[in-house]
């Protein structure tokens, strides 16, 4: 059996629901058609919309031809903050959908009550036995209140998103094929999937309308975190485009990285930073200290911008300062995301800001916060 979790890797940075559904087939082609394993779906985490969470119990479903073995929903973690009781509330409405999913469609996908703190930190043990506790409360009102609920906008949800996810995943075999590969090898197929990139996939791919000039499609249906990207962008705009930030940011250019598979934070920032005026360099996730400084050899740049929410902020910072210096590279590294690291000596990860302020880098874990150190790193 393979696992595969649509929202955390490649599938994660599609902008449209139909891409992630066009995907999961290609998945399911690869590891049911092609190895002759099981495939397991687990998606939840980037959505919050309960017509799409339960909506998602129904696509999977088809698309594994009423033969799904569900693996989980995930808690929604984009609605988390560092509020803990507005966590509880978060909980207890994604559970009650979650439940009533699998009581309207059994696919045996299991509800994930999802620790309060998981916006912050690793959570403790109790903290985990905690909300499983209070997860069983919800249980008991979810089975109360689905006999009067109406589950037609999830259905058509489902059906949207499963025609036009045929729909790409035809297309896709096809177009690969018809550019020379081979699409019954699976290490083959993986191989060029990878290579080619989830923006590209679905720019060559997608079901929505594209722009000629930015190459991008319009969603038929946006996910979750690409409508919470955008309104983000919308909403920090004025912070990028007042009179002094375009004066300092409009003679910049600026490299921006992800340590690992997250690259919303990179999408949010290029946006922001090209209304500025700045020159983007989006060399987008999974960079390691190696692939930033040869960037760095190569291009000249006025600043680093890297996002990281793996849990080694500064075991990477470090690495990244040696390649640099093996290479003469002095240019400013500004942090920002999830900067804490699991210490010897201490059960849960710890903030390492400080340590890299001591390193020469500048660190940022909100967007108006590295707003700001960006003008000081353009001063400096």
């Amino acid at each position: 059996m393979l696992h595969s979790y649509l929202e955390d890797g490649f599938g994660a940075l599609f902008q449209d629901c139909a891409t992630v559904a066009g995907w999961a087939y290609i998945e399911r082609y690869i590891v049911e058609e092609l190895l002759g394993a099981r495939l397991t779906h687990c998606i939840g985490g980037l959505t919050r919309d309960p017509i799409k969470r339960v909506g998602w119990v129904f696509a999977l479903d088809a698309i594994h031809q009423g033969d799904c073995l569900g693996s989980m929903i995930y808690g929604d973690t984009i609605s988390f903050s560092q509020n803990f009781p507005h966590n509880w509330g978060v909980v207890g409405e994604y559970l009650l959908w979650d439940v009533m999913a699998q009581l309207e469609c059994p696919t045996g996908h299991a509800v994930h009550p999802l620790p309060i703190t998981e916006a912050v930190r690793i959570p403790t043990a109790e903290e985990i036995s905690e909300i499983h506790t209070f997860g069983r409360q919800v249980e008991t009102a979810a089975r109360r209140m689905h006999p009067y609920i109406d589950f037609s906008p999830a259905r058509s949800f489902s059906d949207q998103i499963v025609s036009a996810g045929k729909g790409i995943f035809k297309r896709a075999l096809d177009g690969l094929k018809d550019l020379g590969v081979d699409t019954a090898n699976p290490v083959q197929l993986l191989f060029i999937l990878k290579l080619l990139g989830p923006y590209a996939f679905e720019s060559m791919f997608g079901q929505g309308e594209r722009d000629p000039s930015t190459k991008r499609r319009t969603p038929l249906v946006p996910t979750d975190m690409f409508q919470r990207s955008t309104d983000l962008v919308d909403q920090y705009l004025p912070h990028f485009t007042g009179e002094n930030i375009i004066n300092l940011m409009g003679r910049r250019r600026l490299l921006l990285a992800s340590t690992d598979v997250h690259e919303h934070a990179l999408f949010v920032l290029a946006e922001l930073l090209t209304e500025s005026g700045a020159e983007i360099i989006n060399l987008g996730a999974e960079q390691n200290p190696v692939d930033i400084a040869e960037a760095l050899s190569r291009i000249e740049v006025d600043a680093v911008l890297i996002s990281t929410h793996n849990g080694m902020a500064l075991e990477y910072a470090r690495q990244l300062k040696t390649e640099m210096a093996q290479r003469q590279i002095d240019v400013p590294v500004l942090m920002g995301g999830v900067l804490n690291q699991k210490m010897e000596n201490h059960v849960l990860p710890v903030d390492v800001r400080q340590e890299l302020h001591q390193l020469g880098f500048q660190t940022s874990s909100q967007l108006q916060a590295g707003w700001k150190s960006l003008l000081l790193t353009g001063e400096n």
